[in-house]
């Protein structure tokens, strides 16, 4: 197992969870979760908890990744959404799978492209990513997992021209393990 098997994995969990729209299963204390298992001995999990206030949802979650039942990395997330415009929602998900299948991991940090919008003027959603490397990871070579294991970043949704923030995440994520079995 390389940690290049482990990104291509997280890009098949991202691509059949909640960016592809499958409803989350209910846990306990009003959990929400995704599961996917692939063809191998590795298993995706996306959990999240949030509360409404203010038509916005406050979200807090994490994805991770275990080998054979051990995690070996993870993302935690936390950020809030608005819950009244569904198309907001749609954007998002939208994105998550255009970043899957960005080739350069350390272009989209797992999740969306840099910048993506979508209509124009007053009713213009547009969303974006930035995504950075801890300072030994700083320069993340293509094709390489250095910028899997540790990175952080900011992704958020504005609409109209005053650049309403309708969705904002911030996100890191971190190999709890340097070698693989």
């Amino acid at each position: 197992m390389q940690w290049s098997d482990v990104m291509a994995f997280f890009r098949e969990g991202t691509k059949s969870t909640y960016a592809a729209g499958v409803k989350p299963k209910y846990g306990e204390l009003g959990s929400k979760y995704w599961i996917y298992r692939g063809s191998h001995e590795l298993l995706y999990r996306d959990e999240y908890r949030s509360n409404a206030e203010d038509g916005y949802d406050r979200v807090v979650g994490s994805r991770i990744i275990f080998l054979y039942e051990a995690p070996i990395w993870v993302m935690s997330y936390e950020g809030f959404v608005r819950v009244d415009e569904p198309e907001v929602v749609d954007l998002h998900r939208a994105a998550l799978l255009e970043g899957a299948d960005e080739p350069n991991f350390s272009l989209t940090g797992g999740r969306g492209p840099c910048v993506k919008s979508v209509g124009s003027g007053e009713q213009g959603m547009r969303y974006l990513n930035s995504v950075s490397f801890s300072k030994e990871h700083r320069a993340p070579r293509i094709g390489t997992q250095r910028g899997f294991l540790d990175f952080h970043g900011y992704e958020e949704i504005t609409k109209g021209m005053e650049h309403v923030a309708l969705l904002s995440f911030d996100y890191t994520a971190l190999g709890l393990v340097t070698n693989l079995p």
